[in-house]
């Protein structure tokens, strides 16, 4: 597992815009965690065009890559994910965002702290 903690409204909005940019272009985003810092792509259906984002370790509060070799992408639908972060301004509220990716079952986990104690 891949553990990333993402502090201040902030870098959560640009997470957010960055899902939201790469919505535009496919329907599903790959994410894949290197010794470099973390990548969210994606393909268009024909796959005549694609959009990288790359956000190094130093924008994160916590980056744990997990042990072991290299880990393939996580697949993750986009529809799911834009759910998630569904705009930047409601972002700008959160103090804490928790990122959990799981590769080997494809699976995101996102968990916002927000301010005042709120949880979603």
């Amino acid at each position: 597992k891949m553990r990333f903690l993402v502090g201040g409204g902030h870098n959560v909005a640009v997470v957010a815009r960055s899902i939201q940019a790469l919505a535009k272009v496919g329907d599903e985003c790959y994410i894949q965690a290197f010794e470099n810092g973390l990548t969210l792509r994606t393909v268009n259906s024909s796959r005549s065009a694609f959009a990288s984002f790359h956000f190094s370790p130093l924008f994160f509060q916590t980056f744990e890559r997990g042990e072991g070799e290299m880990q393939g992408p996580c697949k993750v639908v986009m529809k799911s994910m834009l759910s998630v972060f569904k705009s930047p301004a409601s972002a700008e509220r959160v103090e804490l965002c928790k990122l959990v990716v799981n590769p080997d079952t494809d699976r995101l986990l996102v968990q916002f702290l927000c301010r005042h104690g709120e949880c979603e």
